[in-house]
């Protein structure tokens, strides 16, 4: 088993509106792509840790790389 990680700061602050979007964005495509995993954010950065199978997690990867 893998776990791969990412951490990146936001480029503009989150409003509370913003971060539901991106979290009902967010879960709409993972689900799309098999993915599931972790999200945090504390205000300043985000840390990641997504799971999946085969080439959708693949894929994932490679376009966040």
């Amino acid at each position: 088993m893998h776990l791969i990680v990412y951490t990146s700061y936001a480029v503009h602050s989150f409003g509370q509106e913003e971060l539901v979007k991106l979290r009902a964005f967010s879960a709409s495509v993972n689900r799309f792509n098999d993915i599931t995993g972790l999200l945090v954010f504390d205000g300043k950065r985000f840390i990641q840790a997504p799971r999946g199978r085969g080439k959708h997690r693949d894929r994932y990867n490679e376009s966040n790389i």
